[in-house]
């Protein structure tokens, strides 16, 4: 047992953000930052999936893999 019982907590952490300007720009910041990171994350993940992908092609068409994108030309 803590200090603070939990319902309390969350209930002084909710009047906090309603009641105090400094709190909700510090909650907004945080949630700002915190959606940045998780959308960066996901571009990470995706460009490393692209890459896999483009390895594991290349292996099977018995080309070097430069890491490089490639484009194929489009057909006529």
């Amino acid at each position: 047992m803590g200090l603070i019982d939990g319902q309390k907590g969350l209930t002084a952490a909710a009047a906090a953000l309603a009641l105090s300007p400094d709190a909700r720009r510090i909650a907004r910041r945080g949630l700002v930052y915190g959606v940045a990171g998780t959308l960066k994350a996901g571009d990470m993940v995706a460009e490393a999936a692209r890459g896999a992908v483009r390895g594991a092609q290349a292996g099977l068409a018995g080309e070097p893999d430069t890491g490089a994108p490639t484009r194929k030309a489009a057909s006529r």
